[in-house]
């Protein structure tokens, strides 16, 4: 349940506002709930805040030098993988539980 709440903060598809009125409608514990939302929306903070203060020393530079690509390029790799971890950690869980059930339905 952590890993999806993460999941849902992390993509823009549904606002942040809808999954707090849903959660409780649903019947998500409130635990994972709480670190997912806490986790998920400073990392979304944190890459504003970058993403904020490169586009303020683009504006007083007005250059677009090798240094600032490098820069753009890394940040958008390493927030495009921590995106894929969770989803990722769901789909390993899925592949662990249909290799138990199909275990079990042998037994």
């Amino acid at each position: 349940m952590f890993l999806f709440n993460l999941f849902l903060r992390f993509t823009p598809f549904a606002p942040n506002w809808f999954i707090n009125v849903a959660s409780p409608v649903v019947g998500v514990p409130i635990v994972p709930f709480f670190f997912g939302s806490l986790f998920g929306t400073q990392l979304s903070l944190l890459f504003l805040t970058l993403t904020g203060s490169t586009l303020k020393e683009l504006g007083a530079n007005f250059e677009l030098g090798p240094a600032f690509q490098k820069k753009a390029v890394g940040l958008a790799l390493t927030m495009g993988a921590l995106q894929c971890v969770p989803i990722a950690l769901i789909w390993r869980r899925k592949q662990i539980a249909k290799a138990q059930a199909k275990a079990a339905k042998r037994a």
